[in-house]
């Protein structure tokens, strides 16, 4: 972990990025019949506004250079993923750095489930489309609607109910988070999704794949945006279900 670490921070610097924390979560077991060790996972978990696809890149640098475990385990490869954290509360100097699109040059991508192209859909499963905007200088360049998975499409698949209900809320399940990563597929390239409500299990596996969820209380896609670009705009996590 130490080496990831050291990779992270010092890549982070060469890249000029801003990483408020880093932290990295392993788990394996031992086994004894036969003597090894099971498949090593381990989580890389940064808090940072820094834009997902430049995170992405970082991470891609530190894991791969600090494979040193491999060896160590004897041919077992490491299964690794990146959990990005948004920093809450960001003071005023912090909200113009987060203004990811506004320095010149920069290009990013956001997304807002939607119903029809306008607004911002109200249930982030229940929507049949994401727009996708994108940003160059602090301005939208260009828009594209694309299909997403949802409620409509996963109907005809099991659903197994968990035993006892989650205390973090809902959609934590195995199968709601393999459905989450599908409905993630089609935004893997944005940093932003923009929704007016979604559960906590969707929230949070929108964070693991990179991408910050922010629920907003905005109905109109372009005033959110707006927004964002601004710094000014509010995420509810409150509103999660």
């Amino acid at each position: 972990g130490s080496c990831i670490l050291s990779n992270v921070t010092r890549k982070a610097a060469e890249m000029g990025l801003v990483i408020e924390g880093a932290e990295v979560v392993f788990d394996a077991a031992k086994r004894t019949e036969p003597l090894g060790i099971d498949p090593l996972r381990y989580r890389v978990i940064l808090t940072s506004e820094e834009p997902a696809a430049r995170l992405q890149e970082l991470y891609r640098i530190a894991t791969t250079n600090g494979a040193a475990t491999n060896a160590i385990l004897n041919g077992v490869t490491p299964q690794s993923e990146l959990i990005v954290q948004p920093r809450v509360g960001l003071d005023h100097d912090q909200r113009r750095r987060h203004q990811l699109a506004a320095q010149p040059g920069e290009e990013m991508k956001i997304a807002a489930v939607t119903d029809d192209r306008i607004s911002i859909s109200q249930h982030f499963g229940r929507a049949p489309l994401y727009l996708v905007v994108t940003v160059e200088d602090g301005r939208i360049v260009s828009r594209e609607a694309r299909d997403k998975l949802g409620h409509a499409q996963f109907s005809g698949e099991e659903h197994e109910a968990p035993h006892e209900p989650d205390p973090r809320g809902h959609g934590f399940d195995p199968a709601s988070q393999d459905r989450h990563v599908r409905m993630t597929a089609a935004i893997a390239d944005c940093e932003v999704l923009l929704a007016r409500g979604m559960g906590a299990g969707a929230y949070e596996s929108m964070k693991r794949a990179g991408i910050r969820p922010i629920v907003t209380d905005l109905a109109n896609i372009d005033d959110a945006v707006a927004a964002f670009l601004a710094g000014t705009l509010t995420d509810h996590p409150e509103a999660l279900h």
